[in-house]
């Protein structure tokens, strides 16, 4: 089949968050199966990559020409079109993002000619609308939901100026969300199938308290919406042959990890059991939760290790928390690949306190390293932890029960089996990746 991914991020070219990582790795394996897939980026200037041809599209009644970059990566072929807007530094720019994104989605639409095009949040929502409306030349379209707390919801009256589509699409079975088209709902209303990154969250969304204002949507359209859990990178990931790491360790010989530790501890002045957290810091994140629990956690004879920037507040509570327990409590403003291993490698226990989750790849990289993950059980952290075998599950977002869950890996004496358990999971791309296959296999069937 011939695939057409459009997204905002996909690393190793420009990454955000964990969209970056999914885009950035299941391209690849569905190469490996035997398809031809491409990937649509904007054309970030940070993105060095040679122009080989041109795109004509049409935006805001206008006939435009944008250069368009070409990169190949394990197999995948990456298209960049350079269009308006995406010159600075920033990925995402705030108020002006309507505008940018739309005007990529329609470069995008005009180069996605495929069997499949495959669509990711609200960055890329339009292209099902466009699809439906005769604008792009595709067999089926999927969205895939990583998140639907970001939704895309713009001015009426000019979402309809700048992509030519008929305003008789403003009601509230199609567009409008409160008297504003929604990209989001648009999608899911298009799309021929819609997809979330964890079966649980596919689950959580048809609810109010995770739905986000969609979930009456979500409840219209459930037929056709499926939870396929993300993976990670395993040889990105992997201990055994880490680059970063003061020492290699796999499952079968974990040696090394006890001098992860050691060096992990020296290099940020902490003791004791070491519990590690690599965060976007905010509220979703449930971090305001994690610095509550700081006393609970100091006096189970344990530090913290944190490294995330993000709320201007929250960075500034863990930058306290690492003066007020100075040998206890590390903060790193920013992101630090390299750091990001070590810590993962180095850490005893993993804290993931999110209030929600749609899957999450941070507990699948912990386990990954042989650090049992302390998460609430919500999204796709609930599908990828066993309570008590690979890692501790607690209920309900509140500190009581994040310093319940840290009791109970305080109190366990001897990790290892926890960790031989985590580490072997399998978190690699292969069986999703089947389930995306069977997915674009029977949508095309059906066209």
């Amino acid at each position: 089949m011939r695939i057409v991914w459009i997204a905002a991020e996909a690393f190793p070219f420009v990454k955000v968050g964990g969209l970056a990582d999914v885009v950035g790795s299941l391209p690849r394996v569905l190469v490996g199966l035997g398809h031809d897939v491409t990937v649509i980026l904007p054309g970030y200037a940070r993105i060095d990559a040679p122009s080989t041809h041109a795109v004509r599209f049409d935006y805001a009644g206008t006939n435009h020409e944008a250069p368009v970059g070409e990169l190949r990566e394990a197999g995948v072929r990456f298209l960049l079109p350079r269009v308006v807007g995406f010159e600075g530094p920033q990925v995402y720019t705030g108020w002006q993002d309507g505008d940018r994104f739309l005007r990529f989605s329609a470069a995008a639409a005009a180069l996605a000619d495929a069997d499949v095009v495959h669509v990711h949040d609200w960055h890329a929502a339009v292209v099902p609308v466009l699809a439906a409306h005769g604008r792009v030349r595709c067999g089926a379209t999927v969205l895939t939901l990583h998140n639907v707390a970001h939704q895309g919801n713009l001015d009426a009256d000019w979402f309809f100026a700048q992509t030519g589509l008929p305003r008789s699409l403003l009601t509230s079975e199609q567009l409008e969300f409160y008297g504003k088209v929604n990209l989001l709902k648009g999608a899911v209303v298009f799309a021929d199938a819609v997809t979330t990154v964890s079966p649980t969250y596919a689950g959580e969304i048809v609810t109010p308290e995770f739905g986000a204002g969609l979930d009456g949507v979500f409840r219209r359209h459930r037929d056709k919406i499926s939870g396929i859990l993300n993976g990670i990178d395993v040889d990105y990931w992997n201990p055994a042959t880490d680059p970063f790491l003061a020492a290699p360790f796999s499952a079968a010989d974990p040696r090394g990890k006890e001098l992860c530790s050691r060096a992990l501890r020296d290099e940020l002045g902490l003791s004791g059991r070491l519990l590690g957290c690599v965060s976007r810091l905010v509220e979703q994140k449930g971090i305001d939760l994690l610095v509550a629990c700081l006393p609970e956690i100091v006096a189970a004879d344990c530090s913290v290790a944190i490294l995330g920037t993000g709320d201007p507040e929250l960075e500034a509570s863990c930058e306290n928390a690492a003066r007020k327990w100075r040998g206890r409590v590390s903060y790193s403003r920013g992101y630090d690949e390299a750091l990001a291993h070590r810590i993962y490698a180095g850490a005893d226990a993993w804290l993931v306190p999110s209030r929600f989750e749609p899957c999450g790849l941070t507990q699948m990289i912990s386990q990954r390293y042989g650090t049992p993950p302390i998460a609430h059980a919500v999204g796709g952290l609930r599908d990828t932890i066993r309570d008590g075998e690979t890692g501790f599950l607690f209920e309900g977002p509140d500190a009581a029960a994040l310093a319940a869950a840290v009791a109970r890996f305080a109190s366990l004496r001897d990790l290892a089996p926890m960790r031989r358990a985590a580490m072997a999971l399998d978190f690699s791309w292969t069986q999703s990746a089947r389930r995306y296959e069977s997915l674009y296999r029977g949508l095309v069937g059906a066209r």
